[in-house]
């Protein structure tokens, strides 16, 4: 009998079993901070004239890292940055980490992506290119990217991707300046046959040197919990809505356990366990939304940061608060999210309860209405 193992699974394995034994099976190369859009909520970006004393990583120093890393145990990599097309001989990059055998996933605006891009990704395709589109018209990439044009620069990108039939997903992030839109950009993703997943919680921006003022860059918790809330109404059926109620209802029904443990809980996720990141300017960290622990990877080698990272990982703590509250099986409540909210990866962020909070009042509101 054939038995069919589908592809994410196999890969859930892997990770499961670089967990146990501790080895970075997955990993984060952010390639540079320039980008060709400026986007307001973006936490990277950097002007050319920031750089100054601090100069980008040539693509050879990325590919011996790879090298060192591959040997470490390194299968996934996801390329990112600012743009990576818009990286200094990335195609020349690509290329090498592929022919080294990496199961490559990059994360890029698609504005850059022509006839030339899609010629050279076709001779290796990456397991992915996640493509964000910020909106559904020209004015809402204006608003949010500075680019007039760029709705329809990204929308080319991703047609020739799809053409070429290059592996493809589109994410948004909803803000407040493209919050109706989600529908229509669920649409677009339809008639492309491309996959959509949309992200309503957007971190604050702790990597970046100043905050954007005047109007907000993310929305308030109840909003980011509407938003999520749609997003489902859009993409689940009804049946699989009123499961996901009655999980809710139970959840709200359960009152705040007691957390026994002497310790604050340790970090559940795979940052530092199995997977890291690397910043453009040569910090090995956890995950991208963490900067403490850091190691300079390309000065200590990727065996000895890796090292230091993957033990410094076992000091790190969570909220209390968070492990012994019943919604935290499906709050996205972290120690990224804790130390960005807060300052602390043991904080507790009230961002995430009031979200949750407003997010599980409207499943309890729905089912009810549909009872009635």
């Amino acid at each position: 009998m054939k038995i069919m193992i589908h592809a994410e699974a196999v890969e859930e394995m892997l990770h499961k079993k670089a967990e146990q034994l501790k080895l970075p099976v997955s990993g984060t190369f952010e390639l540079s901070p320039l980008c060709n859009l400026n986007c307001r909520m973006c936490y990277v970006r950097k002007e050319k004239r920031q750089l100054k004393g601090c100069p980008l990583r040539s693509a050879e120093d990325w590919i011996k890292l790879a090298k060192e890393a591959r040997e470490a145990g390194m299968l996934f990599l996801l390329l990112t940055g600012g743009e990576p097309f818009f990286y200094r001989d990335f195609p020349r990059l690509y290329q090498e980490l592929s022919h080294m055998g990496l199961v490559i996933s990059i994360n890029s605006n698609g504005t850059l992506i022509g006839s030339q891009e899609v010629e050279w990704l076709k001779k290796s395709p990456p397991k992915c290119i996640n493509v964000p589109l910020y909106g559904s018209c020209e004015s809402t990439y204006e608003k949010l990217c500075g680019d007039s044009k760029g709705f329809h620069k990204a929308m080319n990108g991703l047609e020739m991707l799809k053409n070429a039939g290059i592996p493809t997903r589109i994410n948004v992030s909803i803000t407040p300046d493209n919050w109706e839109e989600t529908e229509e950009i669920f649409q677009i993703g339809k008639s492309l046959s491309i996959p959509v997943r949309a992200a309503s919680y957007m971190f604050p921006p702790v990597r970046k040197e100043t905050v954007s003022t005047g109007r907000k860059v993310r929305l308030s918790p109840e909003e980011a919990a509407a938003a999520l809330y749609q997003t489902e109404r859009i993409t689940m059926s009804a049946a699989a809505m009123e499961k996901k109620a009655e999980i809710v209802r139970t959840i709200k029904e359960e009152k705040e356990k007691q957390f026994h443990e002497n310790k604050k809980p340790p970090m559940s996720c795979r940052a530092g366990l199995s997977s890291f990141w690397i910043t453009w300017d040569g910090q090995m960290t956890p995950c991208g939304m963490l900067e403490k622990p850091s190691k300079p990877v390309f000065e200590t080698g990727f065996e000895e940061a890796w090292k230091y990272i993957s033990e410094e990982r076992e000091h790190i703590v969570t909220s209390v608060t968070c492990a012994a509250c019943p919604m935290h099986k499906i709050c996205p409540s972290c120690a990224a999210s804790g130390f960005a909210e807060t300052g602390r990866t043991d904080g507790t962020p009230d961002y995430l309860c009031r979200m949750m909070e407003s997010y599980c009042q409207l499943y309890c509101e729905s089912s009810g209405q549909q009872n009635n």
